[in-house]
């Protein structure tokens, strides 16, 4: 078909010029209609999801900025591939294929841990995966092709034993974990363990009998104190005899803290105790000073179980230290603003754990999260992800299905919805939840350079995958932020 040039219409064959001119001008306002709606659907759809603006993707911070953002539907990116988002510039990387690197007997599920404990081991080369496949605990590659290394051996680890592996602090070629009854320190160079300590011999059975059975634990959650010195476990005890009273044969007998350094027991609250508290999580803070039991609330005491007081926090939360150092919990809230009087939402907010006052941060207008606090060798950040909506493509709120950095700061001491801590926006999720296992479990390192988090990018792990993917932040983006 030849196409139709407005230049011969005026002189076409079979017109005169006063009806080659009629139709040049139907056929110009045709355009000039279809040019102004086709504006106008242009203008509505970024008035309903507007674009952030367009720099330099190294330059682009989305900070304080509470617009919603459609989640951009995009398929599942190729592993050990960098891919900005679209939305926040932020250059993310699938780090795992859990198809072919963990191959469950179910499920394909590899995932980065829970958000409390550093994925990343001491010098940044190796990370440890959990999945749904052979022990459950892997040592992988932190740098490209980002390969599984090994996986840890049943034989020592036990098979999906409770979450309690965790890095040295200052030894990158170490890893600690409990497994029965000792506490134990693996070598991933030489794929050997090593017993640090059996707690066998500080709780025994009864004489004469094999019961109660009592093995440490961190209750998948726990951490060590910043130097690796200090350790929390609760002691859970096996007593078949307690079912004959109608009482769960699994009981905590003791919440101890463990000195590395010495390799015993420095001080512990035993059950019977007027201050002991059942774990369902127990810390010791960065700085090795309080020991935590929790959530929610949580009990804070010092390192010689003294009971402090009582912090009201969510069941979510993590210890971080704020930009003036300090020892604090990170959590959210229900905020009432400066008076008290008004209902401002769901606030991240933190809890000095010296003082156990609290100071409101800023904005997150979701009530389904996790907290990370981890990055302590960059001192007044957090990272909070959300999990709600279910299927992120049902995304309302601007905090839904995302990974944010939260500031933790003392500058603003009556915050408001114009003035609060800062807010950096890293990435959306692409979660659809079925389960616990889908929530994305963000977490940032010691160093606080990289964000790990986990998705089925569409779908739930039980129709299909879930993924480790890494976020990895600017260089010096702690001082970029703060001039944006």
């Amino acid at each position: 078909m030849k196409s139709i040039s407005t230049k011969n219409i005026g002189n076409s064959p079979g017109y005169s010029n006063d009806e080659g001119y009629a139709v040049l001008l139907v056929f110009l306002v045709c355009i000039a209609l279809c040019i102004f709606s086709f504006r106008n659907v242009i203008a509505a759809e970024t008035a309903k999801s507007p674009v952030p603006k367009e720099e330099g993707h190294r330059d682009r911070y989305i900070v304080d900025d509470l617009t919603f953002y459609s989640v951009p539907d995009v398929p599942r990116p190729a592993k050990g591939v960098p891919y900005r988002n679209p939305v926040f510039g932020t250059s993310i990387t699938r780090i795992t294929d859990a198809p072919v690197d963990v191959p469950g007997r179910r499920f394909k599920y590899a995932q980065a841990g829970y958000p409390k404990h550093d994925i990343e081991n001491a010098d940044g080369t190796k990370l440890i995966i959990q999945s749904l496949s052979a022990s459950g605990w892997s040592v992988w590659n932190a740098r490209p092709p980002f390969d599984k290394l090994h996986d840890i051996s049943s034989r020592l680890i036990g098979w999906a034993s409770p979450l309690d592996a965790r890095w040295s602090m200052n030894d990158p070629a170490i890893l600690y974990y409990t497994y029965l009854k000792k506490f134990w320190r693996y070598n991933v160079n030489s794929k050997e363990a090593e017993a640090v300590h059996d707690f066998y011999q500080d709780f025994p059975p009864r004489p004469g009998e094999k019961y109660p059975s009592c093995s440490p634990s961190m209750e998948e959650e726990g951490t060590q104190s910043d130097d690796n010195r200090y350790w929390p476990f609760t002691i859970k005890c096996y007593d078949p005899s307690r079912k004959q009273k109608n009482l769960d044969a699994w009981y905590q007998a003791a919440q101890i803290v463990f000195d590395l350094e010495q390799k015993k027991i420095v001080a512990a609250l035993p059950a019977g105790d007027p201050y002991f508290k059942h774990a369902n999580a127990i810390m010791v803070s960065p700085r090795g000073n309080y020991l935590i039991i929790g959530a929610p609330p949580c009990f804070v005491y010092d390192r010689k179980w003294k009971f402090l007081y009582r912090a009201e926090t969510h069941g979510h939360y993590d210890l971080a230290l704020d930009d003036e150092g300090r020892e604090v919990i990170v959590t959210v809230g229900r905020y009432y603003g400066p008076t008290g009087m008004k209902d401002m939402g769901e606030w991240v907010k933190m809890i000095d754990l010296e003082t156990g006052k609290t100071q409101w941060l800023a904005p997150l207008d979701n009530t389904l999260y996790h907290v990370s606090g981890n990055c302590t060798d960059k001192p007044g950040w957090a990272v909070v992800s959300t999990y709600a909506p279910s299927d992120f493509r049902k995304s309302a709120r601007w905090s839904d299905d995302s990974v944010i950095m939260y500031e933790l700061t003392r500058r603003i001491p009556k915050p408001d919805r114009a003035h609060h801590a800062l807010v950096w926006r890293l990435a959306h999720t692409h979660m659809v939840k079925k389960s616990y296992g889908d929530d994305p479990f963000a977490k940032t390192n010691k160093k606080g350079t990289k964000v790990w988090f986990g998705s089925g990018w569409g779908n739930s792990f039980r129709d299909g995958q879930y993924d480790v993917y890494q976020i990895d932040l600017p260089e010096n983006w702690e001082k970029q932020i703060r001039k944006k």
